[in-house]
This record gives structure tokens, C-alpha cells and sequence, in this order.
């Protein structure tokens, strides 16, 4: 029942809609925020259910059981076959991998480079996924560390102060020569001065220091 009481939500929500929200005292929230996922301890009582529910079958007789046990993965199948569907026709045939940085620019701008700087730091991060993963290909094959990435937990706020004192450090005159710096949006970018050099390659905005 505590695993019941633990996973339900506070939020009432309708065909992704949202009904009704019941507000948690401040001790309830700090002690749900300790978990990613609270819903996930529905899992107790589900395996409990279940557990008890083939204990049930187990004492009915051999075809009642099977008849049971039938129906039971017929409903089962009934409520994942949509699912199993999607599943399907996304990994069923996965499209081959069409690699994104194609100029041969980035050989001569990855020379001596150590890392690859995003700037400035997104809230949003997760909205550029695949300027990380072109990136991260690049920085995997010429061992290049980077600087942010997708990642379901991340310490944002350390991450954002880093990009923003080198994206401080760039906009000075004070830049490190064997870093890359990629920007999230176009209008993010430097301008362009005696020691800094910008280029638009693969419809990446990207600068190095000379």
C-alpha cells in the first residue's frame, strides 16, 4: 500500500491534458524528489498482483488454468500490439548513419585540438541532439574531449559556468588555440578579429583561435 500511496501521482491528466494538480507540502516534494521516477514503484504492488494472481491459477484445475493463463496474455497482447508496432517500424530497418561534418575543413580545423566547446550553454540542450551526436563522432575518432552532451542528468549549472567563462575568455581576445568552438545558433557567434578566425561548414557555425 506504501508503494501504491508512493507512485500516484498528484497530477490528473486526461488525453494529455492536464485536469487537476494537487499541491504537496514542501517535505512530501523533497522526499519524492529523491527519486527520477516515483511512478516506478507501482512495480511492488504490480508484481504482488501478479504473484498472487498465478498462486489463483495454480489451484484451478489444469484446463480452467490454461484457459486463465490464455486469456491473460490474449489481454496483454491486445494492450502492447500497438507498441510492439511502433517499436517495429522504428528499429525494425534502422537507416544507415549518413555522416554530418563531410568537408574536409574540419581535418585542418581539428588539428591539435583537444576539445570541442559548445557556446554558450543552452537550457534547452537537449533541443540541439543531433549537433552532439555529429560532433561527438568527430570527437570520438580524433580523441577530442567535449565540453557538454546529452545526457538524461547532468549538472547544468557547473556545465553553463564553464561554457560561459570560455565563451568570456573567446569574446576577450582570450581564447585557447586548441579548442574548437562550436555555436548552438548561428547568432551566437563571435565576430571575427586578427586572432579569430569564424567559419560556416556543414551549417555549423564554428570558430578557432589562429
Amino acid at each position: 500500500m506504501v508503494s501504491f500511496c508512493w507512485a500516484v501521482s498528484n497530477r490528473i491528466t486526461l488525453n494529455g491534458r492536464l485536469l487537476l494538480e494537487i499541491p504537496l507540502p514542501n517535505l512530501v516534494r523533497g522526499c519524492l524528489s529523491i527519486f527520477r521516477a516515483s511512478g516506478r514503484f507501482i512495480w511492488v504492488p504490480g508484481v504482488l498482483i501478479i504473484t498472487a494472481s498465478l498462486g489463483l491459477i495454480s489451484k484451478l484445475n489444469k484446463k480452467t488454468a490454461i484457459a486463465a493463463a490464455a486469456l491473460c496474455f490474449l489481454i496483454q497482447g491486445m494492450d502492447i500490439r500497438d507498441w510492439c508496432r511502433i517499436l517495429h517500424s522504428q528499429y525494425g530497418q534502422p537507416p544507415a548513419y549518413e555522416y554530418a561534418l563531410k568537408d574536409e575543413k574540419w581535418d585542418e580545423l581539428t588539428k591539435d585540438t583537444k576539445e570541442i566547446i559548445f557556446l554558450p550553454m543552452k537550457d534547452a540542450y537537449g533541443l540541439y541532439m543531433q549537433m552532439y551526436f555529429d560532433f561527438a563522432q568527430m570527437a570520438a575518432e580524433k580523441h577530442m574531449a567535449l565540453s557538454s552532451f546529452y545526457l538524461a542528468r547532468m549538472d547544468l549549472a557547473s556545465v553553463k559556468e564553464y561554457a560561459a567563462n570560455e565563451y568570456e575568455k573567446l569574446k576577450t581576445g582570450k581564447g585557447r588555440k586548441d579548442v574548437l568552438y562550436v555555436f548552438f545558433d548561428k547568432e551566437d557567434a563571435v565576430e571575427e578579429t586578427d586572432s579569430v578566425k569564424v567559419y560556416d561548414i556543414d551549417g555549423y557555425k564554428v570558430a578557432k583561435v589562429k
